[in-house]
């Protein structure tokens, strides 16, 4: 059995052009950018994605503050919250004295600690102590866990693929038994790299689509940090294709379908990939890749990825030769070079081999060849889309979205099969938008936990409603199947004064609809449980909401209101008991 879980990112120091990665990089090591300088705090900062990074940020804390009601960014007065002991601190925030772990490094489960007062009681910080509190798009809670990552995974001793800085072994939910990938990396091998595998990180949790992989958890210890992702056990798409030889027009249209909903899904986003390649498109099993979706891809390795801003363009020269635009070599360009590379891996699925060879010198470099003939039996409607992709002219290059409505990728692609919604799906989407962030946060970190054997019947019927192919249900799509009262329902979110429609993504769709009976057992809630009970004292404190380590900012109004629907003997605390009764309540 083949693994896909390469270490393309573990570059050595000092590798450069075609590098150890065989990726171009005019900056070596892990992932780093040509345009990443590091800010006051040690955080990345470019000068023309930073900006664009600090406003996706500013989106994700606006839209939690929407999720919520509040009108404005102040911190939580948690002195105003009915109930909760006043625990004074110092000027970084509500705090009791610092405690160290095992491994010398802060153990901080109550409330933050200024980095002065870290410094001044001589504790070691952590890597991810510095990244943003920001939560992840898909968990909708900060992901960083300050536990072992033995006591959650068994990890296996065999590794999958080795790099410079670490390894990547599979790892199995305790609770589950899910099988997820944990990448695992040497902090001493990547200390002048830090900015930028924190930036690569946090492009990561912006992403919940299924066909791109997800971060689930990020845990870190006095020598390694542990990336807990989605596991993808069928090897890369280039490796399927030299095994198997080129597709066939259907079995193409079906993995270019799913290339290009990522890709749509990216960019919407405000992310360049700027290295898809099959090497980077992940095949999530051993079965066959065919029109009838016994297989899918996942879009991998974000660590030449870069977020962008509209009509401002990038210049470093990053990513594979042999799929480079011919605005990135020219050092000009912006988004829709990934579109370039979208057409080269088109190309190599369809006749074996890649249309253009990197040492080659202008004109040649960039001229398409369809002599082969392999291109003798394949459709007219192919040929042009590949064409599309592949126009040098980037006004006129087809987009993602084009092609998902191009006539070659209707005509041959997998028609989406039809969306029935059942009556206890539907009720559980209609109640979903309704609970408080903690529950919706809650049942989003139970379906992380939770088996592709049991996701499968939501990523289905979340694929058949998703008819733009843009990674999000909307209005108009959820209008379609049920009408617009209903959908009104489904989608509303607000604080009871004010009624605001949000898209549904992919792990909230799985959080809102699989079978809470069955799937939230005592083993599967107490893992949940342990990733709020940060302190590990076997309670959840309303001091532990409102620190922002666990879902971000939240008013006093909702830690109130929280608190009191899920606290039933009324100790201003959340046990295990009260939060398993509260998760199994349907």
């Amino acid at each position: 059995m083949s693994f896909a879980w390469h270490c393309n990112g573990f570059c050595r120091p000092g590798d450069s052009d075609f590098g150890k990665s065989g990726r171009f990089s005019t900056v070596s090591g892990f992932g780093a950018l040509e345009e990443i300088g590091v800010d006051s705090d040690g955080q990345p900062w470019d000068r023309v994605a930073g900006k664009a990074a600090e406003e996706a940020l500013q989106r994700d804390e606006a839209t939690s503050e929407e999720d919520v009601g509040l009108s404005d960014t102040s911190d939580t007065d948690i002195s105003k919250v009915k109930g909760l002991p006043q625990i004074r601190g110092g000027e970084g925030g509500y705090s009791k004295s610092v405690s160290l772990d095992e491994d010398g490094l802060a153990k901080d489960g109550l409330a933050y600690h200024d980095r002065d007062e870290l410094r001044r009681n001589h504790v070691r910080l952590k890597v991810t102590d510095t990244m943003g509190a920001v939560p992840s798009s898909a968990l909708q809670l900060i992901i960083n866990n300050p536990g072992k990552i033995h006591d959650y995974y068994n990890i296996a001793k065999k590794p999958l693929g080795k790099g410079a800085y670490g390894v990547v072994t599979v790892g199995h939910v305790k609770a589950t038994e899910a099988a997820r990938a944990v990448k695992s990396i040497l902090k001493a091998g990547m200390k002048d790299h830090l900015a930028a595998l924190k930036y690569e990180i946090e492009i990561m949790k912006r992403l919940d689509h299924p066909y791109i992989v997800m971060l689930f958890e990020i845990f870190e210890d006095r020598d390694h940090i542990y990336l807990v992702m989605e596991l993808c056990s069928g090897g890369h798409l280039q490796h399927y294709v030299d095994n198997r030889g080129h597709l066939t027009e259907a079995n193409a249209a079906a993995v270019m379908q799913q290339v290009c909903r990522a890709v749509f899904y990216l960019h919407r986003n405000s992310v360049c990939h700027r290295d898809l390649k099959s090497e980077n498109l992940l095949l999530s099993t051993i079965a066959p890749l065919n029109a009838a979706g016994t297989n899918s891809l996942k879009v991998a390795d974000f660590g030449m990825s870069t977020f962008f801003r509209p009509n401002l363009m990038l210049n470093a020269v990053v990513g594979t030769p042999s799929h480079m635009a011919p605005e990135v070599v020219a050092r000009c360009y912006n988004q829709n070079c990934d579109y370039w590379a979208v057409g080269v891996v088109m190309y190599y699925i369809m006749c074996g081999v890649e249309p253009f060879d990197p040492k080659s010198s202008e004109p040649k470099r960039f001229t398409i060849d369809f002599k082969s003939l392999v291109w003798v039996s394949v459709s007219e409607d192919a040929i042009t889309l590949v064409q599309g992709l592949l126009c040098k002219s980037v006004e006129h290059r087809v987009t993602a979205c084009s092609a998902l409505q191009h006539p070659w990728m209707l005509n041959h692609g997998p028609k989406p099969p039809e969306a029935l919604l059942k009556p206890e799906v539907l009720d559980s989407l209609c109640r979903f938008r309704s609970e408080n962030r903690f529950k919706r946060a809650s049942l989003s970190v139970i379906a992380s936990l939770l088996d592709e054997k049991v996701v499968a019947p939501s990523r289905k019927l979340f694929m058949a409603l998703d008819e733009s192919g843009d990674g999000l249900i909307s209005f108009a799509e959820l209008s379609a199947k049920l009408g617009e009262e209903a959908a009104k329902v489904i989608l509303a979110r607000g604080d009871g004064r004010t009624v605001k429609q949000k898209d549904f993504a992919f792990l909230e769709f799985v959080a809102a609809t699989f079978d809470r009976r069955r799937c939230c057992t005592q083993d599967v809630c107490k893992t949940a449980f342990s990733v709020f009970d940060k302190d590990g004292n076997g309670s959840i404190s309303l001091l532990e909401l409102s620190s922002g380590k666990m879902l971000g900012k939240m008013s006093a109004k909702e830690l109130s209101a929280t608190l009191q629907a899920l606290d039933k003997n009324g100790d201003q605390e959340i046990d295990f008991k009260e939060f398993m009764q509260n998760m199994r309540n349907v």
